[in-house]
C-alpha cells in the first residue's frame, strides 16, 4: 500500500509539470502573436505613408495641370475674346435648352 501514495504523488508531480508547461506554451503562442500583430501593424503603417507620399505626389501634379489649364483658358480670354464669348453664349444656351426641356415635361 506504500505504493498508492507514490503514485498519487507522482502524478501530482506530472499534473504540476504538465500545468506548468502548458503556461509555457501559451505564453510562449502569446508572444508569438504579439510579435506578429506589431510586425502587420508597421506593414500597415508602412503603406500607409507610401500611400501617402504617393497621393501627396499625384495631388500636386494634379494642382500642376490645373494651373496650366486655367493659365491656357486665361490666355483664350484675352487672345480671342469672341471665341470665349461664344463658347459662354453657347453653354449658357444649352443650359437654357435642357432646363426648358426639363420643363416642358413637367
Amino acid at each position: 500500500m506504500d505504493s498508492r501514495p507514490e503514485s498519487l504523488e507522482n502524478v501530482s508531480r506530472q499534473i504540476d509539470e504538465l500545468r506548468s508547461e502548458v503556461a509555457e506554451v501559451t505564453r510562449t503562442m502569446s508572444d508569438m502573436a504579439k510579435a506578429r500583430g506589431q510586425v502587420a501593424s508597421d506593414a500597415v503603417q508602412s503603406e500607409g505613408s507610401r500611400l501617402y507620399r504617393e497621393g501627396g505626389k499625384q495631388l500636386g501634379h494634379l494642382q500642376s495641370r490645373a494651373g496650366d489649364m486655367a493659365h491656357q483658358a486665361r490666355d483664350v480670354v484675352r487672345h480671342e475674346p469672341m471665341l470665349a464669348a461664344a463658347t459662354a453664349m453657347g453653354i449658357a444656351a444649352g443650359i437654357g435648352l435642357i432646363v426648358g426641356i426639363v420643363m416642358l415635361r413637367r
